[in-house]
């Protein structure tokens, strides 16, 4: 599954870097196991570990293959689609 979801930023606070931040993040979920390619990293980790270290909710949309190469033509973006995150990045 394509997951569009609101994670919290870890590291230093802004302006140095985006600790504490919420935004809008994709990753990729194999059962309960989360593959996250993103800034060149390749991570692998169980789904409960991954939403614990990001801060993930409830602010997640899933979707298949199928739907996501629907959104991906019917809009012509990558998305997110339908995510809105509480500080609009």
């Amino acid at each position: 599954m394509l997951v569009h979801g609101e994670v919290t930023g870890q590291g230093p606070p802004p302006p140095a870097g985006v600790g504490g931040v919420q935004y809008g993040h994709a990753w990729i979920e194999d059962g309960n196991t989360v593959i996250d390619t993103s800034n060149g990293r390749h991570l692998v980790l169980p789904r409960a570990v991954y939403y614990k270290v990001g801060g993930i909710g409830s602010n997640v949309y899933r979707y298949t293959v199928a739907e996501a190469r629907a959104k991906l033509v019917s809009t012509r973006v990558y998305g997110p689609w339908d995510l809105q995150t509480s500080t609009g990045l």
